[in-house]
């Protein structure tokens, strides 16, 4: 028998004693994978997990609002309603000229110097731009005279006023006529000289007088008391 017979012949003598070996070998080799595996998770015997911490948030703070008033309703009570203190204010820094027996008051209701107002004396008050008249209307109306543009005067004996002419030439208007000669002069009457416009607040007529016997009487019966 040649070599090559005799090695042909070994070999499937061994592949003979091997093959049988070969499926329990295989076996062998599953079974490890398998246990090697890890096992499937039992979703019914897992432990419950603890929930998540929820982070506590601070409530917002709450804005002091101011209390609206409520309005004011005519005919119901018990609503509150801020009103203002006329006497919580800043006094007036305007220095007050002040008159011991006053018969009246000249105020310029239109033109320069409006809302300026004049005690009036008994007897003559002259009235012009400078500064030797009874009153003084200063304000820049020019058309005003200097001195003694136009008089007012009291008469205590009879109890009136009595508006006088100047002299000067620009007119002076009683009540919206011209002034010519002497006029009587009334409560609320209003003299117009240039641009300027004054009305005369009487005080002393015959129902009041600063001399009046009645009035005299009056002022000790106050003493008295």
């Amino acid at each position: 028998m040649s070599l090559f017979a005799r090695l042909f012949r070994k070999e499937k003598e061994i592949e003979s004693k091997i093959e049988p070996l070969i499926p329990l070998v295989q076996q062998d080799v599953i079974s490890e994978e398998l246990q090697a595996e890890e096992p499937a998770e039992d979703f019914w015997n897992m432990d419950p997990e603890e929930p998540a911490a929820v982070e506590e948030v601070a409530p917002a703070p709450v804005r002091n609002r101011r209390r609206r008033n409520a309005t004011r309703i005519l005919g119901f009570e018990g609503i509150e309603e801020e009103t203002a203190d006329p006497f919580d204010q800043a006094p007036s820094t305007v220095s007050q000229a002040t008159m011991q027996f006053p018969t009246g008051w000249l105020t310029v209701i239109e033109g320069e110097g409006r809302g300026h107002s004049f005690c009036l004396a008994a007897g003559l008050n002259q009235i012009g731009r400078g500064e030797e008249n009874s009153i003084q209307l200063d304000f820049g109306d020019t058309a005003i005279s200097r001195k003694n543009h136009f008089s007012l005067v009291y008469d205590d004996d009879v109890k009136k006023f009595v508006l006088g002419h100047g002299g000067k030439s620009n007119i002076v208007r009683l009540n919206d006529k011209p002034v010519i000669s002497n006029e009587e002069i009334s409560d609320g009457d209003r003299v117009k000289v240039g641009s300027t416009i004054l009305v005369v607040k009487t005080l002393c007529d015959e129902n009041f007088d600063w001399n009046s016997e009645d009035n005299d009487k009056g002022q000790e019966d106050v003493a008295i008391a």
